[in-house]
């Protein structure tokens, strides 16, 4: 047998066991790794953190009574307006409705909110025209929260130097408005409420 036989042979012995030796370290790390994740697995069990199809739970945000939220932003030519209300502002209770009354309430308070002459008015020189507008009622528990949004579409957006609030005058539970107005040219905040209900947004659009 000759030396270059014998040495190919070492040669082949010390590859597999140097394969071997790695695919068993390999097999070892994917026991660890499987037992870890088998670990992390019980503990949110047992914490019950995990249920990989369990419906994520809604909540309403927190609010506070007379605070409501209005959100405006420009798209080109178009203003998309975003308002949140505690239900309270709205038809003075936070509970489920369930007689009659209340539900009526309710209805009143939505057709209102629906239309959004009765929340906002921008200049008639802009020449708006409402795209979209829907109001819904949020319900958890004894909170209720009241949301609206609104799309008008404006031939001369950039002659809206002012958009008047006129939300207080028909929710008599209303008491402040916490509004931000993103522009294209600039983005503010204001805190608005019975006796200060005009934004003034020149520059804005």
């Amino acid at each position: 047998m000759s030396c270059k036989y014998i040495f190919c042979l070492i040669f082949i012995y010390f590859i597999n066991s140097f394969a071997f030796g790695e695919h068993k370290e390999h097999d070892e790390h994917e026991k660890h790794e499987e037992h870890d994740k088998h670990e992390e697995h019980d503990k949110h069990e047992e914490h019950g953190e995990h249920d990989e199809h369990a419906e994520p739970k809604k909540a309403l945000k927190a609010h506070q009574h007379g605070l409501g939220k209005l959100n405006i932003a420009q798209d080109n030519n178009s203003l998309l307006f975003e308002i949140e209300l505690p239900g309270f502002d709205i038809v003075g209770f936070e509970h489920q409705a369930k007689n009659k009354e209340d539900i009526k309430i309710i209805k009143a308070a939505l057709n209102l909110l629906s239309k959004p002459k009765n929340i906002f008015e921008v200049p008639n020189e802009a020449n708006c025209k409402v795209k979209e507008s829907n109001a819904n009622i949020l319900e958890e528990g004894n909170h209720t929260e009241f949301v609206a949004k609104y799309i008008l579409n404006c031939k001369n957006i950039n002659k809206i130097n002012k958009i008047e609030i006129l939300y207080f005058s028909n929710f008599s539970n209303s008491k402040e408005l916490s509004v931000k107005v993103i522009g294209k040219k600039m983005i503010s905040n204001f805190d608005l409420n019975r006796s200060k209900n005009i934004l003034y947004v020149n520059n804005h659009f």
